[in-house]
């Protein structure tokens, strides 16, 4: 019996790993590590003793609402709310706690599924049935194989919610969120399923449409006005003016003066007094001091125009560029990572180690108040916990100046980020794997250059996002055609994304350039490539060929280029077996469209007619097909918008598998229903009588039009037979 306990435990464990690998939320406590790091002692006291934050967490089903001006310390309040809900219910097992921080620094961290991602997660491993509720959604998307729906994760979310006697969500920066209008109806949502005692905390900046959005849902909000963040600034410039080496030295009324003029300046703004006591610390006589107390910048706006003016000449450029990675780069990046930045050469096109800062800490120095760092940590590919500093922009401030008209108009115009960011770190990017041109790269150096990663894994989402460049294209070429092609899929191999990297891998197994140029939707490359006679019906790669990479990925014009140039339309083998099969599991209607225009055959049918892919737009009846006006489909074919009805499903590994739902009809305009001979009268799949855990996830309608069958997928990403096989509608003619 223990034995098998043992053994249960394990395979449990082993489970759990591969949901939090399918998930793969991003982790919300280095946020929180910082905000808390960032908090002086005894600060926040009068938030924690309001009568609004008494009341919501006694009240059930609460929303407060944080909100303020850029500076004003919101992230650190959140952290400390989170802090104290945590210490108050830290015994009570019925009682959950998830939060979020949404972080302008983390794209990962703007997105709404990873969000939800996120709190599903928390809430998960804090009891055994919210486990079951995660378990279950894991299950039904054939066990890690399939991303869920959003649909699906807030289903999920719901059930998990429901299983908790109390449950505070505490949230931060709704404002940074790059979703936020699906985010402010998620809230919505969440606030009406009625889960038992509920509190939701969040903060943003006033902004209109988070302000109406929440209207109905908020019961208390606080602003953040001066009066009230006073005190704790108070507090913060006296701890710093008696403990920061360099400012604790001034006597005792110099000390009174610097903290009486901050505190008439700040106005609410706790990053306005801290980029000003980072500036204070630097004066070496009182002169100097009460020369720059008298002339302190009004607005966070002109403290950070006379930041950059104040960076050496001989580091300006240098400092440019740091900030336009922080700003454009897919992920947070670490110091180390930085430091590579500026050994490389983009005008030259030439990546020189002697030029690495030999102090990585000196970048801080560099850019002065406009970055901080971050230690977060991180696991390997073997689970060990490591610890890694990241350096980030330090305020969301700092990011929207620098992408601004004020800044182009203004007197630090020479920072102006609006533009140009893509297009340098593909360069820079490019430019670095061309290093690796002779081999130098190996499974032994691989961590001296600590830059290598990023760029494979990065480059091409870079490329694509760039606004055309000459250069870049020609440093692709480079790439494509050199040595440094076979390092690049070595360290990251965009076709098996999760296998991570490896040095050692065989040549022979790597698909050729135009397969990785179509796969990830490069047009210029690829038109390059194949004008110099590359082979475009190459084999290949786990899609097979060029053509159905390009069509499981969606990119439309590589579809169309690949036909132009001849790929073969019906070229068989790869992951889906042809590139229709490939736009149909993706939902790529066009490129199905396209496909079949170019002569793609379905079930053995040739196909020569143009496509209907209009979902509100059937046939009445297989007796009657004539055209009508009524509703112009997108592809020139007119149906009456009456249903075709269903006649039977077919599981294409067995056709003599098939399912009959009584008088079921093709989805109307609900997409997510259906419905029977009795107008309005909707159904499940349950209520149409098909087996248990028939979970649906795509569904293709064949039609019969001019004595030819015809394909059409319909918009429904929820709906498919739990099995890996393709399912399909079949019927009769």
């Amino acid at each position: 019996a223990d034995v098998q306990i043992e053994q249960r435990t394990i395979v449990m464990g082993e489970k759990q790993q591969k949901i939090r690998h399918w998930l793969s939320s991003p982790d919300p406590s280095s946020n929180h590590n910082a905000a808390c790091k960032a908090r002086q002692a005894n600060t926040g006291e009068w938030f924690l003793k309001s009568h609004e934050f008494e009341e919501w967490k006694m009240t059930s089903r609460s929303f407060l609402w944080l909100h303020g001006i850029p500076g004003c310390g919101k992230s650190v309040l959140c952290s400390t709310a989170l802090e104290e809900v945590k210490f108050q219910y830290k015994s009570s097992p019925t009682v959950a706690i998830a939060y979020f921080y949404f972080d302008f620094n983390d794209t990962e961290k703007q997105r709404l599924d990873k969000f939800t991602h996120s709190l599903i997660e928390q809430l998960a491993w804090q009891s055994a049935k919210a486990l079951a509720c995660l378990e279950s959604l894991f299950s039904r998307c054939q066990d890690g194989k399939q991303q869920p729906t959003q649909d699906g994760l807030e289903v999920a979310l719901q059930k998990v919610l429901n299983e908790f006697g109390e449950t505070f969500i505490i949230l931060d920066a709704l404002d940074e969120c790059k979703e936020r209008e699906e985010l402010l109806l998620l809230l919505k949502n969440l606030t009406s399923w009625g889960a038992r005692r509920l509190h939701v905390f969040s903060t943003s900046r006033r902004e209109r449409d988070i302000e109406e959005a929440l209207e109905n849902l908020v019961t208390s909000e606080i602003c953040l006005q001066s009066a009230l963040v006073n005190v704790d600034i108070d507090t913060h410039i006296s701890e710093r003016l008696q403990n920061d080496l360099k400012l604790k030295r001034w006597p005792a009324n110099v000390r009174e003066e610097i903290k009486t003029t901050l505190m008439e300046g700040a106005q609410g703004m706790f990053r306005w007094v801290v980029c000003q006591l980072d500036v204070l610390r630097k004066c070496l006589n009182v002169d100097a001091l009460r020369k720059a107390l008298n002339s302190l910048p009004k607005t966070l706006d002109e403290t950070y125009a006379r930041i950059l003016l104040s960076i050496d000449e001989d580091y300006s450029q240098d400092t440019f560029r740091i900030l336009q990675w922080l700003m454009y780069s897919a992920r947070p990046l670490r110091i180390e990572e930085l430091v590579e930045v500026i050994a490389i050469d983009t005008k030259q096109s030439r990546f020189n180690p002697k030029n690495r800062l030999p102090d990585p800490r000196d970048l801080l120095t560099i850019c002065s108040s406009l970055v901080t760092t971050a230690a977060v940590t991180v696991n390997d590919d073997n689970g060990a916990h490591n610890e890694t500093i990241e350096l980030m922009l330090a305020h969301f401030s700092i990011k929207e100046y620098l992408i601004s008209d004020r800044i182009r108009t203004g007197i630090a115009f020479q920072y102006n980020l609006q533009s140009g960011g893509e297009e340098e770190i593909t360069q820079s990017c490019l430019t670095y794997l061309l290093h690796f041109q002779r081999g130098i790269l190996n499974s032994e150096n691989l961590n001296t250059f600590p830059l290598a990663l990023y760029a494979a894994e990065h480059w091409c989402r870079h490329f694509r996002a760039m606004k055309g460049s000459d250069q870049a294209t020609k440093l692709s070429m480079q790439l494509f055609n050199g040595d440094a092609f076979k390092n690049w899929i070595r360290l990251f191999d965009p076709d098996r994304p999760l296998e991570g990297t490896n040095m050692k891998r065989n040549i022979t197994s790597i698909a050729s350039p135009i397969y990785y140029a179509s796969l990830e939707g490069l047009y210029e490359p690829l038109m390059l490539l194949l004008e110099k006679g590359a082979d475009v019906n190459a084999q290949g790669g786990r899609y097979g060929n060029a053509l159905q990479a390009a069509s499981a990925q969606g990119h439309e014009t590589i579809a169309v280029l690949l036909l132009e140039k001849g790929a073969d339309v019906n070229a068989q083998g790869g992951k889906y077996g042809n590139a229709l099969q490939a736009a149909s599991a993706g939902g790529h209607e066009t490129i199905a469209a396209l496909l079949l225009q170019k002569g793609a055959i379905i079930s053995g049918v040739q196909q020569e007619d143009v496509l209907s892919m209009d979902p509100y737009n059937y046939p009445k009846s297989f007796a009657d097909r004539s055209p009508t006006s009524e509703k112009p489909s997108p592809y020139g074919i007119n149906y009456q918008t009456q249903p075709t009805q269903l006649t039977s499903w077919t599981n294409s590994r067995d056709n003599s598998s098939t399912l009959r739902p009584p008088a079921a009809h093709l989805p109307s305009n609900s997409q997510t229903s259906y419905v029977n001979d009795q107008p309005g009268e909707k159904h499940t799949p349950k209520s149409l009588g098909w087996p248990p855990n028939t979970e649906l996830v795509k569904m293709y309608k064949l039609i019969l039009q001019k004595d030819n069958l015809h394909l059409e997928i319909l918009k429904m990403s929820d709906i498919s037979f739990n099995t890996p096989e393709r399912v399909y509608l079949d019927i009769p003619a």
